[in-house]
């Protein structure tokens, strides 16, 4: 196919620069599955929290225990307490999720003040850290591109300046394979930054998928059930 030839360099650094941005849209496809991948696993470890009456019972006969002694000595068992319910509901050990109702069960615990809109905060930024990383390659596309065609276009000037200096010691059925072999170089000058444009609307795309099936959904089912019910039940006071 003719659109083909524009996709195929002729210059050393530009089938270079082309081989990169493959390389790196290969990285970027990789890490945006292993993020949806992962996003589905904590999104089942937060419904596998949806029921949280276990702790709910033991904040609720500590905070009736009156005796000082007594909290102590309960104050003492909190940690395993919440890593009986973790290894019961399957959370990774020391994972966002469990981090982020630790967090909730040991204010309910100590009765300390938990701001909820801070830790909800933190808790999505080590969710999505990745997702910076997501756009930055995106960007990284286009500039890779631009500067794959740009050594193209310098490599096809150096050779038509040579050209001309020999243009009166050449006949013209050389001179005419000449410049038809030099225009399809400047032809093909421009295929890193068409790979790099069209590698960058392919990433855009996947991309907005992504973040509208997979990313907002959890950031809105982590942020529902920390409000609804893991601060109402854990933190009754």
């Amino acid at each position: 196919m003719k659109i083909l030839e524009y996709l195929k360099p002729e210059n050393a650094i530009a089938k270079w620069v082309v081989i990169l941005l493959a390389a790196l849209f290969v990285f970027w496809l990789g890490s945006l599955a292993w993020s949806l991948w992962r996003h589905l696993v904590y999104r089942k470890e937060i419904k596998n929290c949806q029921d949280v009456r276990s702790l709910r019972e033991h904040l609720s006969a500590q905070i009736n225990d009156a005796e000082e002694s007594q909290v102590l000595a309960e104050s003492r068992s909190g940690e395993e307490l919440f890593q009986s319910f973790q290894s019961a509901r399957r959370l990774e050990n020391d994972g966002p999720i469990a981090r982020h109702l630790r967090a909730i069960f040991n204010a309910g615990w100590t009765e300390s003040a938990l701001d909820a809109r801070a830790l909800l905060k933190n808790t999505s930024d080590e969710l999505f850290r990745l997702n910076s990383l997501h756009r930055s390659l995106l960007s990284i596309f286009i500039v890779l591109g631009l500067l794959g065609t740009l050594f193209g276009l310098a490599d096809t000037m150096s050779s038509l300046d040579a050209l001309l200096r020999e243009t009166s010691q050449l006949n013209n059925a050389t001179l005419s394979q000449s410049l038809q072999r030099l225009l399809g170089t400047l032809k093909s000058a421009f295929a890193p930054s068409i790979w790099g444009v069209s590698l960058t609307v392919l990433g855009v795309l996947l991309f907005a998928v992504y973040t509208r099936a997979i990313a907002l959904p959890l950031s809105g089912l982590l942020e529902r059930m920390t409000l609804t019910v893991w601060i109402p039940q854990l933190m009754p006071t």
